[in-house]
C-alpha cells in the first residue's frame, strides 16, 4: 500500500520540479536580454573637517537666552569666590621673638629614676610583703579556730539532748515496767508461782514484755488490784 502511494507520488513531484525549473530559467534569460543591474550600495559622502568638529564638540550650551544667563551666573559665582579668597588671605607673620637665655644653668644634681616593671624589691618592701602575709595568715587561723569552736559547742549541745532523751526514755521504760510487772503471775494451766528473788534482772525484764505482748495489760493490772 505504502509503494503504491509513492509510486503516484512520484510523477507529481516531477512535475511541480520542472515547472519551477522552467520559471527559473525564464528569470534569468529576461533579465540576460534587458541588462537588468543590480542597485548601487550607497557610498557615504564626504564630510568637511570643520562639520566634523562641529559635531564632535556637541552644541554649545551658552548660546541662546538660557546660555546668557548661565554665563552671567558663573561670572557673579567666580567675583564672588576670588573677594572671598582675598579675605582669607592671612597677612605676612610676625616672627617670634627669641627667648631670653636664662641666666643659670638648670642641670640635676642626681641622675633621675624611674620606676621600671622589672625593679629588684628593696628589703623594706621585702619585710613589708613578709608582714602582710603573715597578718593574712594569722586573720586565717583566727577565723579556722572561731569556727572549730563553734562546731565543738554545737556537739556539745547535741550531746546533751542525746542523753537528756536517753534518761527520758529510759524512765519511761522502768515506769511501764513498775506498772505491769505484778506480784503473782500466772502460769501455763493456771498454777502461779512465786518469781524467785534470786533471778536476774534480764531474765525479769524479758518475762515482763513476753507477758506484756501475750496478755492484755488491763486483765494483769486488774489482777494486781485485786490481790
Amino acid at each position: 500500500m505504502y509503494q503504491e502511494a509513492m509510486m503516484m507520488m512520484l510523477p507529481l513531484l516531477a512535475l511541480v520540479v520542472a515547472f519551477y525549473w522552467r520559471k527559473a530559467m525564464g528569470i534569468v534569460e529576461s533579465c540576460a536580454e534587458e541588462g537588468c543591474i543590480p542597485d548601487p550600495v550607497p557610498v557615504p559622502k564626504a564630510q568637511s573637517a570643520r562639520s566634523k568638529e562641529r559635531r564632535r564638540r556637541g552644541k554649545d550650551p551658552f548660546k541662546g537666552v538660557k546660555g546668557k544667563k548661565m554665563l552671567e551666573k558663573l561670572e557673579v559665582a567666580r567675583s564672588v569666590s576670588s573677594s572671598s579668597s582675598s579675605r582669607d588671605t592671612p597677612t605676612s607673620p610676625v616672627p617670634p621673638s627669641s627667648p631670653s637665655e636664662p641666666d643659670v644653668e638648670l642641670i640635676p644634681e642626681e641622675p633621675i629614676e624611674f620606676p621600671t616593671l622589672y625593679s629588684t624589691p628593696t628589703p623594706t618592701q621585702l619585710l613589708e610583703e613578709a608582714r602582710q602575709r603573715e597578718e593574712q595568715m594569722r586573720e586565717s587561723l583566727e577565723r579556722y579556730e572561731e569556727m572549730m569552736q563553734w562546731e565543738r559547742e554545737a556537739w556539745r549541745r547535741r550531746e546533751a539532748e542525746m542523753q537528756a532523751q536517753i534518761h527520758q526514755l529510759m524512765y519511761q521504760m522502768q515506769a511501764y515496767a513498775a506498772l505491769v510487772s505484778p506480784t503473782w503471775y500466772p502460769i501455763e494451766r493456771g498454777r502461779r508461782r512465786r518469781r524467785d528473788d534470786d533471778d536476774d534482772d534480764d531474765e525479769d525484764v524479758s518475762e515482763l514484755l513476753v507477758d506484756a505482748i501475750l496478755k492484755r495489760p488491763e486483765r494483769i493490772i486488774r489482777k494486781r488490784a485485786v490481790s
